[in-house]
């Protein structure tokens, strides 16, 4: 997991999404990763799902590396908004 922030920029109440990157050194050669991005409460992730941010990479589909030169990318069905004045937390975990 990794708690982010959208830094406000002018007027602008938030950030849409559409992917994100991730970098992985090793994965299970059958299962996949579910990706999510949550709310956060206190620091911690809740179990409030940002909404249209689940999505899932097939194990064939995640690139892995050992200094983190291969990204694998997440695409979110639908674009994400998250507000500049929440903590989000990116959440992925084996299927």
């Amino acid at each position: 997991a990794q708690t982010f922030v959208v830094k406000q920029d002018g007027l602008v109440s938030g950030a849409y999404y559409t992917k994100v990157d991730l970098f992985f050194a090793s994965k299970d050669p059958n299962l996949g990763i579910n990706i999510e991005i949550r709310r956060t409460e206190n620091g911690y992730p809740t179990t409030d799902v940002i909404p249209y941010s689940r999505t899932s990479i097939k194990s064939a589909d995640v690139n892995i590396s050992d200094d983190g030169s291969e990204k694998t990318t997440a695409t979110f069905e639908n674009p994400v908004f998250h507000q500049t004045t929440e903590l989000g937390n990116l959440m992925w975990m084996k299927m």
